[in-house]
């Protein structure tokens, strides 16, 4: 799975779910330049996957209609005790992406022996710098591409982190994947 089926899905992903909101394609920032990448690729401590290069290249994240918009999140993973029955996120632009890998780096890197937020489902880490995020929701959760999966993971995997629910956990093992999986509840 690579850059071509990334680039495929999102195109796929957007035309189907424009077809549920036509917004969501004004919704959508142009792709981002060479200098957003740029600026993106010096904030972080790993090398820029291909995939999500590819992504930012056909949009820069979500939000040209202003923040009184309620259109439909372009993100989700299922979410049983949630009252819609999933978390929903909206894709982030470029800008914004620094301060939350900064903040990721404050992260204690091991949780205190009594600590409830430590809850992990899948082979995730309590904390990395080397998670990249590009979905975030209105709580301070997020999806990231994770370049420093613990025992057992994938390096790539996406992880949702759920702060207020102190939770990380593994939805998907690559990018491809995660948007595939969007696609196919998006075309039910």
């Amino acid at each position: 799975m690579g850059v071509a089926e990334v680039s495929q899905l999102w195109r796929q992903l957007t035309e189907t779910l424009a077809r549920v909101d036509p917004a969501i394609i004004d919704n959508l920032y142009p792709g981002a330049d060479d200098a957003a990448i740029e600026r993106l690729r010096a904030g972080l401590t790993v090398p820029l996957p291909a995939e999500m290069d590819a992504l930012y290249r056909t949009n820069n994240g979500e939000g040209r209609l202003g923040s009184g918009y309620e259109g439909v999140e372009l993100f989700w993973v299922p979410n049983p005790t949630h009252v819609h029955g999933r978390n929903g996120y909206y894709f982030m632009p470029i800008d914004g992406i620094d301060g939350v890998v900064a903040d990721f780096r404050s992260l204690p890197r091991a949780p205190p022996e009594d600590a409830e937020w430590s809850e992990h489902h899948g082979p995730v880490r309590a904390a990395s710098d080397r998670w990249i995020p590009f979905a975030k929701d209105f709580g301070g959760n997020f999806l990231c591409i994770d370049l420093d999966p613990d025992v057992g993971g994938t390096h790539g995997q996406i992880i949702e982190l759920v702060f207020d629910e102190s939770s990380r956990r593994v939805v998907s093992s690559s990018l491809a994947e995660f948007l595939a999986s969007l696609l196919s509840h998006a075309r039910q």
